[in-house]
């Protein structure tokens, strides 16, 4: 069941990739970052597999693939579908969830089995909180830094001085 639900999940994250190629105004990713999408998605799919046969292992670890492949998946889903979007909440709650889902994946499949619980809590804390923050700044130069949609930002005057400049910025 768990290969199917892998295959499965692996089959629409690149069944939305190519729609996104093909139809790029449907894909709910147009003008967010989507060239870095169609480039690093399909490598986050595919890092397990790929390494698992360059290695010669025998024994698949579905799970942990299925794992490591949700977190593309329902980031291309979510864009397409635009909840980040409209739902006030979901992307907060998508940093959270696909970050443990990539964080479990990593840890079922690299882990060794024989390492004790607080061990493991701080080797998912190291990966996770270290992704996380290569996802933010990849985030940061896509959409602040490089972002056709963004604009440059002046200061303001401060509401207690108008003629000193202020740490508040707002859009030019």
């Amino acid at each position: 069941m768990t290969k199917k639900a892998a295959l499965l999940v692996k089959l629409l994250l690149f069944a939305l990739l190519l729609a996104a190629l093909i139809w790029p105004d449907l894909s709910g990713i147009k003008g967010k970052a989507s060239t870095a999408r169609l480039i690093v998605y399909p490598i986050g799919g595919m890092v397990l597999p790929l390494y698992w046969w360059a290695r010669g292992r025998r024994t698949f670890p579905w799970a942990a693939d299925l794992l490591m492949t949700l977190p593309w998946t329902i980031d291309l889903l979510g864009n397409r579908l635009n909840l980040f979007d409209t739902v006030d909440w979901w992307d907060d709650a998508m940093h959270f969830v696909l970050w443990a889902f990539l964080t479990a994946g990593v840890l079922l499949a690299f882990a060794p089995r024989d390492l004790s619980r607080a061990l493991t809590v701080f080797i998912a804390l190291g990966f996770g909180t270290t992704a996380a923050v290569v996802w933010e700044l990849g985030e940061y130069v896509a959409f602040v830094r490089i972002s056709p949609n963004s604009k440059p930002r002046t200061p303001t005057p401060s509401a207690t001085s108008p003629s000193a400049p202020s740490a508040h910025y707002s859009p030019a």
